[in-house]
């Protein structure tokens, strides 16, 4: 039975190798089937050296080699002023547009196009804050939110609380300039990194005063580390209103908002965290007596609990990914606190300044930190100056500004961008900033070229006809895009 079963197999097994020898005569004498209307089959490839998403560079992208351009730096030029001509010319831009792209491993500029006058860059202004603050402040930088109490507290002749009276002054929150502490509900919304919250805050006071025997307080606020006016100069008297920015104070609780969810901005952002934390302190069984009130800490006060946000880079990243007004106009205070300024709207820019100044930038006047002063102005070729050491090997430090950089068509605040046919080739390898107000629209950012080579690359319109906003988006983003296709 055995062996009947062997010969069996065997049989089939020459059989099929002899239909399979057979087969093969047959398509090599015949070739493959013809089809006369067919089209010729193109089947899709992906170019080497074009990441997605990836981390810019100078060196070799993933999946890729950076090359040395084509040809002399003059001819490469030649082929930068090739590709943006077109779109530089557009309607859609206005009559006033600087134009700069450099290679930042060369340090050759490709292309300069009025680039040594100075624009308005509204949000493209925050490359500079951002700048500043990694180039002064040290990467483990946090902003600190305090309670203290007063080390030797007298009762307040006012009081009526025999609580107060016998267990002494209030508690004090103490601003650390910190605009991402978030309440209950803005830390449920919030991703990672997780902020600091005003819950923890309130929770680890709490404990404190209970082991000190204190099951009752008062509660003050003290933002006095910002100094000067709460609007910046050149600022329009709707930004607050329409949900821009909330006014700039020292203490803030998702940063002014009134929700969380929501642009609605409270009028005094002090006022309304000290109000909610007393609120947690409550609900943390400590009995809050009398009305939230300003009151600046003493200086030999005790330290009862606090928070801190993340490191710089996170909030570098942040700011530039969401175009964080309040945010940079905190870091631009941090800059300034560093340089002895004072943390004003003034002391800010002077700082900023000073910083660029420093590591060899020129062309940069700021009023703000986050670009919403239309009295600023900043030229083509300063914000490449920036983003050639942003990307550069040499200052690693720097790399928050370019990873924080929102991704063409994929992240941030050019997220819903970059879909337009023209514009297609810049999804994914385009890193940049925008920058939009009335009349206003700019890019400034890194991208790959057609041969794998990082780019940097600043435009700015400032006479953006009326209404012509979108308009100006897209011819910005096909002008990216035009690098991104140039084998240049």
């Amino acid at each position: 039975m055995v062996r009947r079963q062997r010969l069996t197999a065997v049989v089939s097994l020459a059989v099929l190798q002899i239909f399979t020898i057979a087969a093969g005569l047959t398509l090599a004498v015949r070739g493959a089937p013809y089809r006369e209307t067919a089209e010729p089959i193109v089947w899709p490839t992906v170019a080497a050296g074009r990441p997605v998403l990836a981390a810019a560079s100078t060196g070799a992208p993933p999946g890729g080699r950076a090359t040395g351009g084509t040809g002399s730096a003059q001819q490469r030029a030649q082929q930068v002023a090739s590709a943006l001509e077109e779109h530089l010319g557009a309607g859609s831009l206005g009559g006033s547009i600087a134009a700069a792209v450099a290679d930042p491993a060369s340090g050759d500029v490709l292309y300069s196009g009025r680039a040594d006058v100075p624009a308005t860059p509204a949000s493209t202004a925050k490359i500079a804050t951002a700048v500043a603050a990694m180039a002064s402040l040290a990467p483990d930088h946090r902003m600190t939110t305090r309670v203290v109490r007063p080390s030797s507290s007298s009762p307040s002749p006012t009081s009526s609380s025999p609580a107060v009276a016998t267990q002494g002054g209030p508690v004090i929150l103490v601003g650390g300039g910190d605009p991402t502490l978030a309440s209950p509900a803005g830390a449920a919304a919030t991703g990672y990194p997780q902020p600091a919250k005003l819950a923890d805050l309130a929770r680890s006071t709490a404990r404190a005063l209970t082991k000190a025997g204190i099951t009752g307080t008062r509660v003050a606020y003290d933002d006095s580390l910002y100094t000067g006016s709460r609007t910046g100069p050149g600022w329009k008297s709707n930004y607050v209103s329409e949900g821009s920015v909330a006014p700039i104070t020292a203490l803030s609780v998702d940063e002014g908002r009134t929700n969380p969810a929501a642009d609605n901005r409270t009028s005094d952002p002090s006022l309304a965290a000290a109000e909610m934390f007393a609120d947690l302190l409550e609900q943390e069984g400590i009995a809050v007596y009398g009305s939230v009130v300003s009151q600046q800490a003493p200086a030999q006060a005790t330290e009862l609990a606090a928070v801190r946000s993340v490191p710089l880079p996170a909030l570098v990243e942040r700011m530039l990914g969401e175009s964080d007004n309040d945010l940079a106009e905190a870091l631009a205070r941090q800059v300034a606190l560093e340089k002895g300024q004072p943390a004003s709207f003034q002391g800010a820019a002077v700082a900023v300044r000073q910083v660029l100044t420093e590591i060899g930038v020129a062309g940069v006047k700021l009023f703000d930190g986050s670009g919403l002063s239309t009295q600023n102005r900043v030229t083509a070729e300063a914000l490449i100056g920036l983003l050639n050491r942003a990307a550069s090997p040499s200052h690693p430090e720097m790399r928050p500004v370019v990873t924080g950089l929102p991704v063409a068509g994929f992240s941030g605040t050019l997220e819903d961008r970059y879909d337009d046919y023209e514009a297609r080739a810049g999804a994914g390898v385009v890193r940049a900033k925008t920058g939009t107000l009335n009349g206003v629209s700019s890019l400034a950012g890194v991208v790959y070229d057609g041969d794998g080579r990082l780019l940097v690359f600043a435009f700015l319109a400032d006479q953006v006809p009326s209404g012509g906003t979108y308009g100006a988006e897209d011819a910005l983003d096909r002008l990216a895009a035009a690098l991104a296709e140039c084998r240049c």
